[in-house]
């Protein structure tokens, strides 16, 4: 299997270009690929590419076939970013008797050049606005009449703007919002490529209710990008066991009762 083909197949997003351009536009997150033109039928006139001369400075470049460049920048990158190859006429080492065909191949034509020289591409990736993201279990089981404090973290790799809000519950008769606490913990800050910041969720659970509902959280950053969250509660009461204490004759003398989690 090539390269491109192993990159379609993990799910690389690519955007075909032609070579006549010298500047791409391509979004974040978004790799390009582009060939060189065949300026003739004639195999040996083929022209190919012989050495990355400038890597790009956010990015990674393959050369494959070897007629096609593929650039993938770094995740969440955006901005400019340039490469430079070096153009050689005639096919390379690596071509046979027969001309390759590219899995992907766009021609155009940067004009005819009799000899090596050396090309540069620049690439603009557009910024795309990421939701806010949530590292929470979507998963509560509860016992009635007891309480639980989950701490997770939120995190935006495009600002330190953003919000969590809590929505409330899907079923106020199982678990009401005036049991549910949201507390932002800690300030926002930066770490590892992204904004973070630490929040709590506090449930009391009420006394003598079952069932389900789900808990619904928002979180928002400063262009106005929204995304939803959910967490399944699942509220049981406890066990009850009755025990019956009796007198040498059999008689009942008293009854106690235990509870235990389900």
């Amino acid at each position: 299997m090539n390269l491109i083909s192993r990159l379609i197949f993990v799910g690389v997003a690519f955007v075909i270009n032609s070579a006549d351009a010298k500047t791409f536009t391509i979004d974040e997150d978004t790799s390009s690929v582009h060939s060189l033109d065949e300026e003739s039928g004639d195999f040996q006139t083929l022209k190919h590419i012989s050495e990355i001369v400038n890597w790009p400075e956010n990015g990674t470049v393959f050369v494959t076939e070897p007629h096609t460049v593929i650039y993938v920048p770094e995740p969440n990158f955006c901005g400019s970013d340039s490469l430079s190859y070096r153009v050689e006429p005639g096919p390379s080492d690596d071509d046979s008797i027969d001309p390759p065909t590219p899995p992907i191949s766009i021609m155009s034509t940067f004009g005819s050049f009799p000899s090596t020289y050396t090309e540069t591409v620049s690439y603009n990736v557009r910024c795309i606005n990421d939701p806010v993201l949530l590292s929470i279990s979507g998963l509560l089981n509860l016992q009635s009449g007891s309480s639980k404090t989950i701490h997770f973290y939120a995190s935006d790799v495009d600002s330190s703007n953003f919000s969590v809000a809590l929505q409330g519950s899907t079923n106020d008769s199982v678990l009401h919002a005036d049991n549910l606490q949201l507390t932002q913990v800690s300030q926002i800050y930066y770490e590892n490529g992204k904004y973070i910041a630490q929040w709590k969720l506090q449930v009391e659970a009420p006394s003598d209710t079952a069932g389900h509902t789900t808990i619904q959280l928002r979180t928002s950053d400063g262009e106005g990008l929204s995304k939803h969250y959910s967490i399944d509660v699942s509220l049981r009461r406890p066990k009850r066991t009755i025990f019956i204490h009796t007198d040498l004759l059999g008689s009942p003398v008293a009854e106690t009762t235990s509870s235990e989690d389900n």
